[in-house]
């Protein structure tokens, strides 16, 4: 396309970490950039965010 690529901060979406990014031209971005002669060529992205850590437990006096 004739306009940079966006980037995208991806801590505001995943804050405790990314585990993956995928990005692919799906059909309808194809179709999309094909009607607008590639001027504008859209891609889809997924993030894939690490899930928040339990906290760690602390060990219980006297024990078992």
């Amino acid at each position: 396309g004739l306009f940079p690529q966006q980037e995208v901060d991806v801590g505001l979406f995943c804050p405790h970490g990314v585990s993956a990014i995928e990005e692919e031209t799906g059909f309808v971005d194809g179709l999309l950039a094909a009607l607008t002669l590639s001027i504008w060529t859209p891609r889809s992205s997924w993030y894939y965010c690490l899930p928040a850590r339990a906290p760690a437990l602390a060990p219980t006096p006297g024990g078992p």
